[in-house]
């Protein structure tokens, strides 16, 4: 009689429907539900900040709210600091990389400088432009058409679909 799936070879479905033995009943209205936020005991964990810091900034104030004057001692204390990651106004920068030909004073021959190893000859983008691009295309989803549009609005760099 007190066969089922877990007692025989049966499948789950066949089992009649039974309470399971355990679910606690849940109290009336609010009190069984939990608040928003950060429950009483739980450890709770800071944000640690970036890890790189490009720039550093000591931010001093310009003038005191109560007196509007605009001294103060050379003495400082530190009252907190704040790491923010921004979006530069041109993050995209266009280089005109230009090669010269040298004469070597030892053997006569001429000597080229090669180019940077990010970039790659005959081709408009450089490297970590091109694997940007292509993770917004396959990850992003964005279009050659959307693409072109990020690269003005990054760079003010104009380029055609083909090359992209």
């Amino acid at each position: 009689m007190n066969q089922d799936s877990k007692t025989t070879s049966k499948p789950p479905s066949s089992d009649l429907l039974k309470r399971s033995e355990q679910a606690k009943e849940q109290p009336q209205g609010e009190e069984g539900k939990r608040k928003p936020g950060g429950q009483a005991g739980h450890v709770g964990k800071t944000r640690q900040g970036f890890g790189k810091i490009d720039r550093y900034e000591v931010l001093r104030p310009e003038a005191c709210p109560h007196c509007l004057g605009k001294s103060f001692e050379l003495e400082t204390e530190t009252v907190r600091t704040q790491q923010v990651a921004q979006l530069r106004e041109r993050p995209i920068e266009g280089v005109e990389d230009q090669q010269v030909r040298c004469t070597c004073a030892g053997c006569g021959e001429g000597v080229e400088a090669p180019l940077p190893k990010d970039v790659i000859a005959g081709q408009d983008l450089g490297v970590s432009l091109q694997a940007m691009l292509t993770w917004l295309g396959v990850y992003g989803h964005l279009s050659y058409e959307k693409q072109q549009e990020w690269l003005f609005e990054m760079g003010g760099i104009e380029i055609g679909v083909g090359t992209l």
